[in-house]
């Protein structure tokens, strides 16, 4: 009888953790909050335009370097130019929104994307920018 209720709660603990699972690749759990796995510095990892990797586009971006704080804010480097950015999480913490400042010191528009992945060192973020153009871009953390 001791058996068969540890084997039952085990199992039911096991339909739960499937059940909250947030993002379609992962994880299933995690004991980081999402905002503590989100706080990084990131560097482009593939870059994904309609289900095929474009490793020109890849090539390019692999010089861009997205650091992102718990505060929401961070900055973007590429080659000799840092700009400052804002982020936040939409959509229950399924999404996350992301904007830029420009040299001039304007604010660019907000640019949402669905969170795919989010672990400590991997994030997918994945853009529909159209109805025929879907872009995912795959970052590792430090």
């Amino acid at each position: 009888m001791n058996k068969r209720f540890f084997f039952s709660a085990v199992f039911a603990l096991i339909i739960v953790i499937q059940a909250c699972h947030k993002y379609e690749e992962g994880p299933s759990l995690s004991l980081r909050t999402r905002k503590e796995r989100v706080a990084n510095v990131w560097v482009v990892e593939d870059y994904i335009i309609n289900g095929k990797s474009d490793s020109a586009a890849l090539s390019s971006m692999k010089i861009l370097i997205l650091k992102l704080e718990k505060d929401g804010t961070g900055e973007m480097a590429a080659l000799n130019e840092t700009n400052a950015v804002e982020w936040e999480f939409i959509d229950k913490k399924s999404g996350l929104k992301m904007r830029f400042q420009y040299d001039d010191g304007k604010w660019g528009e907000w640019s949402e994307s669905k969170i795919l992945k989010l672990e400590e060192t991997h994030m997918w973020l994945k853009k529909e920018v159209n109805d025929t153009l879907t872009v995912e871009t795959h970052y590792n953390g430090e």
